[in-house]
């Protein structure tokens, strides 16, 4: 395996777990609402675990495989003319 394919994948995972984790979160909170949260932290926790689970199934391959054509379109954008 190469060394920019070890980076692309590295980056999609890690990008990925971290940006899923926070809108499943609030996504969850807001959802249940912020009284059943604090009530009861357990419920939230495996809400939560549930959602960012099937969140980060579509979002990991989705980053994988749109952010180098993302990447390219800006950089068209700002590329000297």
């Amino acid at each position: 395996m190469s060394t920019a394919l070890k980076i692309r994948l590295a980056f999609s995972g890690l990008l990925t777990v971290v940006m899923t984790a926070i809108v499943s979160g609030i996504s969850t909170i807001r959802v249940l609402g912020p009284a059943d949260v604090i009530a009861d932290p357990s419920a939230f926790f495996d809400a939560w675990a549930h959602a960012w689970f099937y969140s980060w199934i579509v979002a990991a391959p989705t980053v994988y495989f749109v952010a180098p054509w993302a990447r390219g379109k800006v950089e068209s954008w700002f590329a000297p003319k």
